[in-house]
């Protein structure tokens, strides 16, 4: 390609900068916005200190998505979760050292409508050192596997409701959303 052309189609050196510069600043303002949603404050209502140091503010919960046989019954005796403590500190889930952690099982499905109302078919309850045993720590953070059997405490309905709920002294509670379990029919 010769001079002349290469000229021709090339942009004036002072626009080009003008754009680089425009595109640079958009880029950095971006940064800057982005920056300041992530040091956002977080509302200071339903925090637990965790064994870590930050603050728990969330609890999740992850279930089998049917009642289980663990043997020796017909049917099914209960179920399997996992719960997982969060914190706005850790980018890992944190460990629940203080307090204690109910599951709750409600028998049918619990709405908005009827929770306020529903009373839990059983509750199983953990303190912080029996939830030490049942701790694994794995590159997303600590976790506890329970195993929940029913008992006497048969539910009646094809479903369960569980939710989670992390309970401690000065009378702050932390919930998990809800999960629904089947139960096969009977």
């Amino acid at each position: 390609m010769s001079n002349a052309l290469r000229r021709r189609t090339q942009e004036p050196v002072g626009q080009a900068r003008r754009r680089r510069s425009a595109l640079i600043g958009l880029c950095l303002a971006g940064l800057c916005a982005i920056q300041a949603g992530c040091h956002a404050p977080q509302p200071q209502t339903g925090r637990v200190t965790a064994a870590s140091g930050g603050d728990i503010t969330e609890l999740h919960m992850i279930t089998s998505p049917a009642a289980v046989n663990f043997g020796g019954t017909t049917g099914p005796a209960g179920f399997a979760a996992r719960v997982y403590a969060s914190s706005p500190q850790s980018p890992k889930t944190v460990p629940m050292a203080r307090g204690t952690l109910e599951i709750q099982m409600y028998d049918g499905v619990v709405t908005a409508a009827t929770g306020a109302s529903a009373r839990p078919l059983k509750v199983w309850t953990f303190s912080g050192e029996a939830l030490r045993s049942r701790a694994k720590v794995s590159s997303v953070g600590t976790s506890y596997l329970l195993t929940l059997l029913w008992a006497e405490s048969k539910p009646t309905h094809d479903r369960i409701t569980i939710v989670a709920c992390l309970n401690t002294e000065p009378q702050t509670k932390i919930y998990s959303a809800a999960a629904i379990i089947f139960v096969s029919a009977r």
